[in-house]
């Protein structure tokens, strides 16, 4: 499977190394090209952001606005290699946390196709392609997601900051509908992406021989050129709030609620 890195230049500089840049047919915007995954190649904008020392790494997959907040140590020192290998590491994670999660109760009864569907993203062979480059149409998602990190910070402290704070952040983004994708969930939206690349036949025949009934057979993903492209909600006229709006308060009420 094809993999395109699309890295801001905070992050490139973090890296100490120049990467090559997206070319334009018409030779304009050299560096802030529309990125776009398709039915070959997963694609995703990677961006380096800084508040109060603690440095983070958001990725979000291009198609389905799903964002992943990926917090630093203090001293770390980052490389390509490492950069890839943090990013697909926790890319691995949230997928497996996924199809557990969002497909639990369809595969209920068939452990054995849910084993085997695991299995095959932890075996993901991926040809990576880093470039530097920074879809502007991203911007806005990538702007509130920053704010949810510097509201976080300054309501909890920095030692608040770790992988299971930043999971459930970004979880909690994902779990909010996107104008972007048509008002449906960047979570379930990368979930059928996932489900789309990693549901094979085998799984198909073990899921459905442990079903009872063809009702409740489970169907495979829509291809990923079906999902919601990046552009396809300018002309729309449904009134929603913005998925721009910050409303950290509520998260923040919320997991306080939990936590008591």
């Amino acid at each position: 499977m094809n993999t395109l890195f699309s890295c801001s230049n905070k992050l490139v500089k973090w890296l100490k190394i120049d990467l090559p840049r997206i070319k334009s047919a018409d030779g304009k915007k050299i560096g802030t090209q529309t990125i776009q995954t398709t039915t070959s190649q997963l694609t995703f904008q990677l961006q380096g952001f800084e508040y109060k020392e603690q440095r983070f790494i958001l990725v979000v997959e291009a198609s389905t606005k799903f964002c992943i907040i990926i917090p630093l140590s203090q001293f770390e020192q980052i490389t390509l290699i490492s950069l890839q290998h943090i990013v697909f590491s926790e890319l691995f994670n949230y997928s497996i946390y996924l199809i557990q999660e969002i497909t639990k109760n369809p595969f209920k009864q068939s452990p054995e196709a849910l084993e085997l569907l695991i299995q095959n993203v932890k075996s993901l062979q991926l040809n990576t392609n880093t470039v530097r480059n920074t879809d502007m149409s991203l911007g806005g998602m990538l702007s509130d997601t920053q704010h949810w990190i510097t509201s976080f910070i300054n309501d909890y402290g920095l030692d608040k900051i770790n992988k299971n704070s930043m999971f459930n952040l970004s979880m909690n983004l994902n779990s909010k509908p996107k104008k972007s994708i048509q008002w449906q969930l960047p979570a379930e939206q990368f979930t059928a992406l996932v489900m789309n690349i990693f549901y094979t036949e085998q799984i198909d025949e073990l899921f459905q021989a442990t079903q009872s009934t063809a009702q409740s057979t489970i169907q495979p993903a829509a291809q990923p050129s079906t999902l919601p492209d990046l552009e396809s909600d300018k002309n729309s006229t449904t009134k929603q709030k913005s998925d721009n709006i910050i409303d950290f308060q509520a998260y923040k009420d919320k997991s306080e609620k939990t936590n008591k």
